[in-house]
């Protein structure tokens, strides 16, 4: 069998390795944690200007819509026609 020296500085090599390789292992999980904590502040970021980009778009699309709506009215309110007889008057009304 092994003598108690032997087992000793076996224990003591495992138990150094261990603590060398925990301290090594929490080194690179608090990095990991920094670069993650950036990485989510980035798409927080991103998000925000995405959402941002978004409304100016729905805003554009609903101008765009008025602008249209506006077109045709000013066509219909610039006619000068003024109908053939009642129903062509009132169809005209209700095209409206």
């Amino acid at each position: 069998m092994h003598s108690p020296t032997i087992s000793r500085c076996k224990n003591t090599l495992i138990n150094d390795c261990f603590l060398n390789f925990s301290d090594a292992v929490q080194v690179k999980q608090s990095q990991v944690d920094k670069l993650y904590a950036s990485l989510k502040d980035l798409a927080n970021e991103r998000r925000g200007k995405l959402d941002e980009v978004l409304k100016l778009y729905m805003l554009n699309r609903d101008i765009d819509d008025i602008e249209q709506w506006i077109a045709e009215r000013e066509v219909v309110a610039g006619s000068h026609e003024l109908g053939q007889d009642f129903e062509h008057v009132t169809v005209s009304l209700q095209q409206r």
